[in-house]
């Protein structure tokens, strides 16, 4: 469908087919890849099916400068714009769904844009900008192939629609403050992207040591209460948004976090990121992403890698491995083209080096159990003399069984846990049925409001014809008329073509169109009409008798549009009228 007559056509039941029409035209001319599907059954996740007409194809996404094809499904609900579009990421059968705080394992997309979608201020073109920029920070798709072909950057793909787009009037992830949007989002898990190299690892540990605040590195990760981490100062960034001592709400979980005097150091630091950043920097000069220099003599280019040192090696320490074969012969060494290649699976790093020790400048071997905390040498001697100690070697395994013990209970618990999963999905699926009810009942709602709407706007529309007629002229006495009776609520003149020797017409005061325009309230004012058409009549001493017309509408041959009684007598009328 190319033209806005045949998108028109295609939109049976919308209640706004029009604007929905030039939405998705405006849409597909902006972005060429997309296009305007026939209307299909869309089944909600409570089971409900409503047929909707969707826009489908593929979105320009730059990511690491380059530009990917990113496969998209815009759905159009019957109340578009009133309601926001539903939007899912439709991958190829070589592609895999990848999860994150915008994604959810169906591709069902989530996005502040969409939860604050206002009728007159949102629009398509502009939702799917927020798509590429969002994507270009979260990749929603992975390529199971490890390899997803490169899009060739084309003007219009590569530059946002002149019609909607200023990079500054496109709103970013940045934008919305990092804060995923409030809802029903799924848990923060790992976001791969398509990875560049024969091995996807380095991909997975690229997204795990990168903040998700930041979306740069960790430096200095912290520990929230919720067991989430960020950089320090990402911490303090968004807590000195809010009030001092006041709790803000993690990025990830929302749950109120309150930072202990204000400082992020009295957080825990997040060591195993500290590990990972280690084991993924070890990872990239593995696969020849870094430049690798020796890390044995500090001296040249790095050439191999020795399992049993855990160490990048030059050629000069390679010889020394060969050569002193008394202190190296169990050493293994390979060649940085066979990790590359990844014919080496082992791969690891130093543990630390004990910390030293402030007072006396010694490594802590020592673990004294009455202060619960790591010692040097010296310290045993001189400020822990008559303290339980022993080395941490030694004092490690009883630790592991403490711990084992304490854990033992804990999985007794799984179980009910695996239950209470169950539950909160169940009555998630719950929620999900009555919020479709609820929008529902809202549309059914709003329709009703709507129709109300017309009928008001149609009264007020002939009570503007009433003010504006020949009646409303000569109540204001701008036009001359020989006036019988006038009172507060009403007027008597004669016709100026009159069908009979008296012919008077009675009019209100209040700008009523025609009888069946009248309420409840006007019974007083009808009645009064009557009673002055009465008393004109009896001064005008019809004895004889005389004919009162109402007439309404268009059938009954009203032609002032401004609610008279007639009053005719002076002759002998017939019946019926003609």
């Amino acid at each position: 469908m190319t033209s806005l007559n045949d998108i028109k056509k295609n939109l049976k039941g919308y209640r706004y087919a029009d604007r929905t029409a030039r939405d998705a035209l405006t849409l597909t001319e902006n972005f060429r890849n997309l296009k305007v599907k026939d209307m299909k059954s869309f089944v909600h996740s409570n089971g409900s099916k409503e047929n909707c007409v969707s826009v489908s194809g593929t979105i320009p996404v730059h990511i690491k400068g380059t530009n990917y094809n990113i496969p998209v499904t815009i759905w159009l609900r019957p109340t578009h714009p009133y309601s926001s579009p539903i939007v899912y990421v439709t991958p190829t059968e070589d592609m895999g769904i990848q999860q994150s705080r915008y994604v959810d394992a169906s591709g069902l997309v989530y996005l502040p844009y969409l939860s604050e979608w206002k009728q007159n201020s949102s629009d398509l073109p502009t939702l799917t900008q927020v798509l590429c920029a969002t994507f270009a920070e979260h990749c929603p798709v992975y390529s199971k192939s490890k390899v997803l072909k490169q899009q060739q950057p084309t003007p219009q793909s590569v530059q946002p629609p002149s019609t909607y787009a200023t990079p500054s009037k496109i709103p970013t992830p940045q934008q919305y403050g990092n804060t995923p949007p409030r809802g029903p989002y799924p848990e923060k898990k790992q976001l791969l992207t398509m990875a560049e190299g024969p091995d996807p690892v380095v991909a997975d540990l690229e997204q795990e040591v990168t903040c998700g605040v930041c979306h740069d590195r960790y430096q200095e990760p912290k520990l929230l209460p919720c067991c989430h981490y960020y950089c320090k100062q990402c911490i303090l960034t968004l807590s000195s948004r809010y009030r001092p001592n006041q709790p803000f709400p993690c990025p990830d979980c929302r749950e109120p976090t309150l930072l202990p005097d204000n400082n992020p150091d009295r957080l825990p630091t997040a060591f195993f990121i500290n590990r990972m950043k280690a084991l993924h920097s070890r990872m990239e000069k593995a696969h020849g992403k870094l430049e690798t220099t020796c890390e044995m003599c500090s001296g040249g280019k790095a050439t191999a890698f020795c399992r049993q040192c855990v160490n990048f090696i030059c050629e000069d320490c390679v010889r020394s491995h060969q050569r002193m074969k008394a202190v190296f012969s169990t050493h293994i060494v390979s060649t940085l083209d066979e990790l590359k290649q990844g014919e080496v699976k082992e791969l690891t790093f130093k543990s630390p080096p004990p910390p030293k020790c402030e007072d006396h400048d010694e490594p802590k071997k020592i673990f004294c159990f009455d202060c619960d905390k790591l010692i040097c040498r010296d310290c045993v001697v001189f400020d822990h003399r008559d303290h339980k100690s022993e080395f941490v070697k030694k004092a490690a395994p009883a630790t592991h069984q403490k711990l084992a013990e304490h854990l033992s209970p804990l999985k007794n618990l799984l179980p009910d846990l695996s239950t209470a999963v169950n539950q909160v999905k169940g009555t998630k699926q719950e929620i999900h049925a009555q919020k479709e009810l609820t929008e529902r009942q809202v549309n059914a709602k709003f329709q009703e409001l709507h129709v109300h709407k017309e009928t008001s706007a149609m009264s007020d529309s002939k009570t503007e014809k009433v003010e504006s007629t020949l009646f409303t002229k000569i109540l204001n006495k701008e036009i001359p008329a020989s006036i019988v009776h006038e009172d507060d609520q009403c007027m008597a003149f004669r016709d100026v073509n009159p069908v009979s020797s008296t012919h008077i017409l009675v009019i209100p005061r209040k700008p009523i169109p025609m009888l069946s325009a009248a309420q409840d309230d006007d019974t007083q004012l009808l009645g009064h009409l009557l009673q002055v058409a009465r008393r004109v009549a009896d001064s005008e001493k019809l004895e004889e008798g005389y004919r009162i017309v109402i007439n309404n509408g268009k059938h009954g041959a009203q032609s002032v549009y401004h609610l008279h009684i007639h009053i005719m007598g002076g002759r002998q009328f017939e019946w019926p009228p003609g």
